[in-house]
């Protein structure tokens, strides 16, 4: 799953390798109890796929208006 810390000023460790969790978020085990322990407890908060743009999302045509 993808998180990111609920406040971004926030220092969240990853138990395992001890690196600071970044403000934009990244990705841990689902099956983490300390992960969804931080995840119930509101430290850290899910990011949505629809939520992180891509780059590689559909761009709407230009439209123009007529005079009639």
């Amino acid at each position: 799953m993808k998180i990111k810390p609920a406040n971004p000023l926030a220092k969240i460790r990853d138990p395992h390798t001890k690196r600071v969790l970044p403000p934009a978020g990244g990705d841990v085990p689902d099956d983490s109890i300390f992960w969804n322990r931080r995840l119930r407890d509101g430290d850290v908060v899910r990011v949505t796929e629809s939520a992180t743009p891509t780059g590689n999302e559909p761009i709407a045509p230009l439209t123009t208006r007529t005079r009639s």
